[in-house]
């Protein structure tokens, strides 16, 4: 900062050295709060995204379980009731 005062006055650019770094305090910590501020709302939505996906993942195998057990016990209860392939009309002549 006092290497950028030094150029002004070099340049013979009027400056006031307390105001200058006041200034440039004031506005490297309302830049910084902003870029924190838009760190928190990545993280925040990069959290939510990976939420969401995690739900869809869990419901998506949820449902496939319950297919495959739905399946399963179709396959059981056919085998039960020992059913004999349905004969069609041509079979029958």
């Amino acid at each position: 900062m006092h290497y950028i005062w030094h150029l002004g006055v070099c340049m013979g650019i009027p400056t006031n050295y307390d105001r200058d770094i006041k200034i440039l305090v004031i506005m490297s910590t309302v830049i910084t709060f902003l870029y924190v501020i838009w760190v928190l709302v990545y993280l925040y939505f990069l959290a939510a995204g990976l939420l969401v996906l995690l739900g869809v993942f869990i419901v998506y195998n949820f449902y496939m379980g319950i297919m495959q057990i739905c399946y399963i016990c179709d396959m059981v209860e056919r085998s039960q009731l020992d059913e004999k392939p349905r004969r069609t009309r041509k079979q029958d002549w």
